[in-house]
């Protein structure tokens, strides 16, 4: 006799094979170019060799919900804290003149650190090839989930593969042996760099309104150390440190 709701299901082998391949679909779907206009995620390029997705909208949103009582703190001492949920995703990595097993040379950009939020792993990796536009390689010494990432490059005959100096010594079959140049047709760099472009304007507009009404209480250090978040520069700055800090600590065990 059966408990009231509970039910009872029949299944198939087929049917589990069925469930089992949807659900892999489902939890592997990563992000698209789109899906980050349409959340408003713009990108960040703070060097030559990094850059990071941002959720500008989210850094706002928490920004305005600070009140007064609580900004000059804020501004003063922990304003990492607003962007530190809002850094979807950066990755780095070191320009290089490699040479293919014909003796070819040509540029790659190999991969040093990579981490992001759930979903915005792999985009990370179509973003820096077309930002490098050249081939992007793996760092010798990888995680087993970056593996998986280079190994679906590697086993996608869509994507461009190029042998490299590290071929003939780390064989074949290994997907650190060689170079790759995914492609996203859907992504939209220029759409992401100016969504950024946005998203800092609105940040520096809100946070001169703020300081304005805030100007009363500060000292001339407060407000000068203030003001300096207000450029560009000022902005980017604790980007980098959000960034460092975050997936430094909730991100420790980095991708590569």
């Amino acid at each position: 006799m059966l408990a009231p709701g509970v039910l009872v299901f029949h299944v198939t082998a087929g049917y589990l094979s069925i469930m089992s391949n949807l659900m892999q679909i489902l939890f592997e779907r990563r992000k698209t170019s789109n899906d980050l206009l349409s959340d408003g995620v713009g990108l960040v390029l703070y060097s030559e060799e990094s850059l990071m997705l941002v959720d500008f909208n989210k850094a706002i949103l928490q920004l305005a919900n600070t009140p007064d009582s609580k900004l000059l703190s804020l501004l003063n001492y922990d304003m990492e804290t607003v962007f530190e949920s809002s850094i979807v995703g950066t990755i780095t990595w070191k320009n290089v003149q490699e040479e293919d097993e014909g003796g070819n040379s040509f540029q790659a950009a190999v991969v040093a650190t990579s981490a992001a939020q759930k979903g915005y792993g792999p985009i990370m990796y179509f973003i820096l090839a077309e930002v490098s536009k050249g081939y992007i390689m793996p760092d010798t010494q990888i995680s087993k989930q970056a593996l998986a990432v280079w190994r679906k490059f590697y086993d996608n005959t869509k994507v461009p593969v190029r042998s490299t100096s590290r071929t003939p010594n780390w064989g074949a079959s290994n997907p650190v042996s060689y170079a790759y140049k995914p492609r996203d047709p859907s992504l939209s760099i220029p759409g992401l760099k100016e969504e950024a472009s946005i998203g800092l304007k609105d940040l520096q507009e809100q946070l001169q309104e703020r300081l304005e009404a805030l100007q009363g209480k500060m000292d001339a250090y407060q407000l000068k150390d203030a003001k300096e978040l207000l450029t560009k520069k000022g902005l980017l700055a604790l980007l980098r440190n959000s960034a460092s800090r975050f997936f430094g600590g909730q991100y420790a065990n980095r991708q590569r």
